[in-house]
This record gives C-alpha cells, structure tokens and sequence, in this order.
C-alpha cells in the first residue's frame, strides 16, 4: 500500500500543517496525533513515516517509488517499527532492551539508536499510546525530549488526557478531526456500494466521524438491529423495555469476550441515542424528556466503560429509558 497526502480523508488541516514542516524544515521530533478510534490517526502516522523515510519525495510527497517507498509498501521497511496494538497496556521492556525481545521486536530506545539501514533515518510508530505503563513512559521521556539525529517519533491518542503529561508536553499535537456525515457517506457508497443505501446513511450517522468505524457498522448487523429498535419502540412500555435489554443480552454469544459485548451494547446505545434525537427532531419528545433519556443512555456508556457487566448495564439502561420517555414517547413510524 502506498502512502500519499492526498489519500488523507478529510485531513486537510492536519495535511496543510504537516508539509509546511517539510517544505520549510521545521519537522518537529515528536508529533502525538489525537483523534476518535477509527478517525485515521494510523493512516496519517505511516504517511508521515513514508514522507520522512523517503529518498526523492516530490511536492512534499513520498514519492513512492524508490527502494524505500517500496519496502515501506510492501510492510518490511528496515528503519520502520510500530508497536503491535494488541496488548493492554505497553511495558518498559517495549522500550528498553531486555535479554529476549519479544518476537524479535527491537525494544523503542534500541531502535532510534541503530545507524539507519537505508541512510535516510529511523521511524517508531507507538499507537494507542494511552497503553503506556508509567515505568515505560519515564523510560521514554529522554529519547522522547531529545531523540538521536534523523529519528522520528510518532505517538497516536483517542484520549489524550490519559497520556502523562510530561509525554504530552514533549510531542506537537495535531489534532485529527471527525469526519462529517456526508463526506462518510459518499465514501460508503465507493467502499461498501453493496451495503443498503438505509444501512450506509445508519452507519455515518453513528460512526462518530470515523471511516473505519462507519465501515464496519455499514458491513454488519447494525441495519438490521435498528429495524428492531425502531419496532421495539414503538410503544415503550415496560414490556418493550425487557425486549430492548433481552434483544441486546440475547445478542451475546458465547465466542464474545468482555470487550465484544461491550462494543455490541454500545452500538445499541448510540442506536437508542440516535432514535432519541429523531424523535426530538419530528416534534415527538420535549426538549425536557430527549435531555433524559440521552443522559440516561450517557450513564449507561460510563457505566460500561467502568467495567461494570454488560448484561447489567443493559438491562439499567433500558428501564432508565423507559422512565424518562414513558410519558411522551409516540412514535409513529
């Protein structure tokens, strides 16, 4: 795959700030991308890598044709290392060398000290960087404030603010801003043109801004559980509110692992958010009643992302719906 500016979605900000960098020579050392899971935040770290590795760049541009655009392309870039995404937390032995690297992973500080194999300089990728343990980060904090000559550090973050401020303080943050609606859904249609055009306008609307989460819910289940919402809330009465939480619970399967559930009870919720909200907008709920229920389902994110059961918070937030809606809920679909 090649990395180029302009297949940067929606960045153009982040895009117009990075190659005046280049072009003026002023590449910070350290860049920390924020932005929603799925906004892009991966994308634009490795094009940045593409740019800083590439030996004839044009416009500013990786040029993508010389012999370390292709090794890049083709994932096996000698002076490249992102660290894997699919551990909980990052560890100092991530970081600093130790006698069995894993997987034959150099360690971060291992890896900006290398001579660069290609003479052009070294890139280290840390996604997700809230992942950070505190011994990891304080062991990251001098090669992060002053990295040896021709390195670049690139750190990504949906939630900066978990990230210790003495790693913040060292990085130029750029910001990866959402994606608006229309723009997600004209890229469905060119991604996903077999997805209905119902389940691609369904999943820009609950996608967050994200790409890579609109496709996924374009792909999936998410069309055919908002028809049963909308069926199911109708008339909300108690009876409905069990159906909503036993459809959710029921959903549950036993290859899914805390994390899956809880991102299937999400989806719920953000439909139950999105139903709201229509329902305000045809007139059909107060002001008073929509601020209710949306809380109500606002509780029930913070409820699940402290852990607490998925089959309880569902279960909670249904009744809580339940009795901020029940009195003016008519929905005439």
């Amino acid at each position: 795959m090649s990395y180029h500016w302009r297949n940067l979605l929606g960045m153009e900000s982040a895009v117009r700030e990075l190659r005046g960098s280049f072009a003026e020579n002023r590449l910070n050392h350290a860049y920390l991308l924020v932005g929603a899971a799925g906004a892009g935040k991966d994308t634009l770290a490795r094009t940045l890598a593409a740019r800083f590795l590439c030996h004839s760049p044009a416009d500013n541009d990786a040029c993508g044709q010389c012999v370390s655009c292709q090794m890049f392309a083709e994932n096996n870039h000698p002076d490249f290392l992102a660290l894997p995404r699919d551990t909980r937390y990052l560890t100092v032995a991530q970081f600093v060398e130790r006698d069995s690297p894993a997987e034959n992973i150099p360690p971060v500080l291992t890896m900006v000290n290398l001579k660069p194999a290609l003479g052009h300089g070294r890139v280290v990728v840390i996604a997700d960087a809230e992942r950070l343990r505190d011994e990891a980060a304080n062991a990251f904090l001098k090669t992060l404030e002053e990295p040896p000559p021709e390195s670049l550090l690139i750190l990504t973050a949906a939630a900066p603010k978990l990230l210790p401020n003495t790693v913040v303080s060292r990085c130029r943050r750029v910001l990866v801003t959402p994606l608006p609606p229309p723009v997600i859904s004209a890229e469905l249609a060119r991604r996903a043109p077999a997805a209905p055009a119902e389940a691609r306008a369904l999943a820009a609307e609950l996608s967050g801004g994200s790409l890579g989460e609109a496709l996924r819910l374009a792909t999936g289940e998410a069309f055919a559980d908002w028809q049963k919402l909308q069926t199911l809330w109708r008339e909300f009465t108690p009876a409905a509110a069990a159906r909503w939480a036993e459809e959710i619970i029921g959903g549950f399967t036993k290859e899914m692992d805390g994390d899956a559930k809880r991102k299937f009870l999400a989806d719920w919720l953000n439909m139950g958010a999105l139903q709201i909200r229509q329902n305000l907008r045809r007139g059909q709920l107060s002001g008073w009643a929509a601020s209710v229920g949306l809380t109500a389902l606002w509780t029930a994110g913070e409820r699940l992302n402290a852990n607490v059961r998925p089959e309880l918070v569902a279960l909670t937030a249904a009744l809580n719906c339940f009795a901020a809606l029940k009195e003016q809920l008519k929905i005439t679909n």
